[in-house]
């Protein structure tokens, strides 16, 4: 009785070990759907509003009715705290920061890292190109993930229950 219900609890733990990594898998893509959010805004109140990129952000960070990314809330906090230095510096810190945070894959820290570093210099013209051509980029980038996630999902939970069993056939 007590070998099977040893089997059990190994078992579970590396099903439960599969769930923490497809877990993880979601939560990058929610931060990348939220990025690719936050860009679309950006880019539909940079047409229609006339005001500095911190000044967009903050407004932003502190509209209600959207659901305001870690990302944005804490660029808004950098931003407050540091008004003298340039945007893109506060842009690419708290990129790296947040990268970090989630995990974010290499691609879109490099892609919203390229778009941070232009960020605010040009015309609305340039900047909505630049931002819609990011939001389509994060957007396939999120497509592709997805697929993938599916596959990677079955997978873990797939090894997560055989490894489990073969460690169970190893202890007894």
């Amino acid at each position: 009785m007590l070998k099977f219900l040893g089997a059990m609890l190994v078992t579970g733990a590396c099903f439960a070990f599969a769930q923490n990594i497809v877990k993880a898998k979601r939560k990058q893509l929610s931060a990348i759907k939220e990025l690719y959010t936050f860009l679309t805004d950006l880019a539909r109140e940079i047409t229609f509003c006339l005001e500095p990129l911190p000044q967009l952000v903050k407004r932003l960070a502190q509209e209600e009715s959207a659901i305001t990314p870690s990302f944005v809330r804490e660029l808004n906090q950098n931003t407050k705290q540091d008004m003298h230095r340039p945007f893109r510096d506060i842009w690419q810190e708290t990129l790296s920061h947040y990268a970090q945070e989630i995990n974010l894959p290499k691609s879109a820290t490099s892609l919203m890292s390229a778009l941070g570093e232009h960020l605010g210099e040009a015309d609305f013209e340039t900047e909505t190109n630049r931002l819609q051509e990011a939001v389509e980029n994060l957007y396939n980038l999120h497509s592709s993930l997805e697929k993938d996630n599916v596959k990677t999902e079955k997978l873990a939970r797939s090894l997560g229950i055989l490894s489990g069993v073969f460690i169970v056939i190893l202890l007894l």
